[in-house]
């Protein structure tokens, strides 16, 4: 399902209670993909570390400052990074802590947790009800 779609549907449903986490793995990688090569380390680094910071205000002003300084070097990918920002956040609103963080950054886990449903979901032959 799309990004846009699954959003709709959750605040279709939840409301203004549904609080979505937008990965951070996938939205550095392609915040990266927009500038060149000499570039990408360094803001690498940055989007880590303020990813990584413990409270949602130091990371928020950090990822906008961030942001001005892509502005400057590409503002293609400084539009990327605006695109859903809040969203990356979700986690420090929530407080959750450093360790659970771990898991909770990315979608991946449980991406594959899924492709792993549907690879063993597609060598199903026939279905039985259950009784």
């Amino acid at each position: 399902m799309a990004l846009k779609a699954r959003n709709v549907a959750v605040k279709k449903r939840a409301g203004e209670a549904a609080l979505l986490q937008r990965c951070q793995w996938h939205k550095r990688r392609n915040v990266l993909n927009h500038l060149p090569d000499e570039h990408q380390p360094f803001i690498e680094q940055k989007l880590i570390a303020a990813w990584n910071m413990a409270g949602y205000a130091e990371a928020r002003r950090t990822l906008d400052r961030i942001r001005d300084e892509l502005e400057r070097i590409n503002p293609s990918a400084a539009r990327s990074l605006a695109e859903g920002l809040e969203e990356t956040l979700t986690i420090h609103r929530l407080h959750v802590p450093a360790r659970l963080r771990l898991t909770m950054f990315s979608t991946n886990p449980i991406e594959s947790a899924l492709s792993v449903v549907e690879e063993k979901c597609g060598r199903v032959k026939k279905w039985q009800a259950a009784t």
